[in-house]
């Protein structure tokens, strides 16, 4: 660096007497600077310095015509803000006044009458050496503002994708609720009717349970599908209010009492000690019942589901386990995304839109929900909902509804 400050600084010498200029020069030509020029006339300082913008001046105090005072104050208009060009200013005024107006004006040093060669050496270069730093530090910042910027319009562009995205996966939702609604009725209806016409045939009953269980299963999907695009476009319409979370949970329990007993799977009852919460009582119990279907579905015949809050005391927790299943991480990382439903399945089966319409409905209210593997085995699934205690500025304004 010390070369590159030495082979590139441009310094411009300011003093009325031929002598003091001479002096300077040879200062500069002995430490190897080659980039100096040098006025007499401090008139003409103002033209030149357009012609040679310098990267320090070293300026005498006491001219005629116009002394080194008024010429630092005609350069302060020249020298944005944000610039650091220093001064050296070579007085033979000592006085304290004298270094406080210089200072006042942008004087960065000052050399003392006689010059000592060597202190002047020092000085011309420290300057230098300042305004090469200063000027690789704008450098820096200029690029880490243009790197910020790039940044920020990256992000609005993502953000503007998403926003894209998630109303692609809206519309796509509703295409599924509302257009295939009409077509699989048609076809739901005559699999019914040619089931009729076709008795009750013991070679039947197989066929009969087949489309009985792909005839929920679908409509189950589309129902899902709509409930989540109405809570992506109709989310602040579903009111909260006071429930108790027990009693949500164990008509969720009845709702999903058949499919237990299908798979011979016991479920605990609701504990009694769980509090009381706000949110809408059909989307809460529509929750819970999801994710105790979740549950039932990673579980083995004989197994129990087991449903307890975290802590005695802590009635805004519950934890749903089933002791049997596994999940890889990157299955948990989207186990509640709605477009990885066909990745995760569990003993014979696919989870379905059950977990994503609970992680939603439970957001809706200020709930959450995750899911981790257990140890040995089992899979766990930890449902939080906000608790009476702790009302959301959203619920509030709900109720002044």
């Amino acid at each position: 660096m010390y070369k590159e400050i030495i082979n590139n600084s441009r310094v411009l010498i300011v003093d009325d007497q031929p002598a003091n200029v001479l002096l300077m020069e040879r200062i500069l030509e002995q430490a190897g600077y080659t980039q100096f020029a040098s006025l007499t006339d401090s008139r003409q300082v103002m033209d030149h310095f357009r012609m040679f913008p310098p990267d320090l001046v070293i300026l005498d105090l006491m001219m005629p015509n116009v002394d080194g005072f008024a010429l630092m104050a005609q350069l302060r208009g020249w020298i944005p803000d944000e610039t650091y060009l220093p001064i050296l200013v070579i007085t033979a005024d000592v006085s304290q006044k004298a270094k406080q107006k210089a200072l006042s004006l942008g004087a960065k040093d000052f050399l003392t009458k006689p010059v000592d060669v060597t202190e002047a050496g020092l000085r011309i270069y420290n300057l230098l050496e300042t305004r090469w730093l200063h000027r690789q530090l704008r450098a820096q910042n200029s690029k880490l503002e243009d790197t910020v910027l790039t940044r920020t319009r990256d992000l609005t562009e993502a953000h503007r994708r998403l926003s894209i995205l998630d109303e692609a996966k809206g519309e796509f939702l509703a295409l599924i609720s509302h257009e295939l609604r009409t077509p699989l009725n048609g076809l739901l209806g005559s699999a019914e009717l040619l089931l009729e016409k076709v008795g009750h045939e013991p070679d039947c009953v197989e066929l009969r349970d087949m489309f009985a269980h792909s005839r929920s299963r679908i409509l189950a999907i589309v129902d899902d599908a709509l409930l989540l695009s109405q809570i992506g476009v109709e989310g602040q319409t579903f009111f909260a209010k006071p429930l108790q979370w027990s009693t949500a949970l164990s008509q969720a329990l009845n709702d999903t009492a058949a499919l237990a007993d299908s798979r011979q799977v016991f479920l605990q009852p609701a504990p009694a000690e769980l509090g009381i919460v706000r949110a809408h009582e059909e989307l809460l119990v529509k929750a819970l019942g999801a994710l105790v279907e979740t549950a039932v579905k990673f579980a083995r015949p004989g197994d129990t589901i087991s449903l307890r809050p975290v802590t005695p005391g802590e009635a805004s927790t519950l934890i749903i386990e089933s002791p049997s299943g596994h999940l890889s991480p990157e299955a948990m990382a989207k186990f509640f995304d709605v477009f990885s439903l066909s990745e995760v399945n569990t003993r014979g089966t696919h989870i379905g839109l059950g977990p994503c319409v609970a992680s939603r409905i439970l957001a809706l209210f200020g709930g959450s929900v995750n899911i981790s593997n257990c140890s040995p085995s089992g899979i766990k699934l930890t449902v939080s909902c906000m608790s009476i205690e702790q009302p959301t500025a959203a619920f509030q304004q709900a109720d002044a509804s």
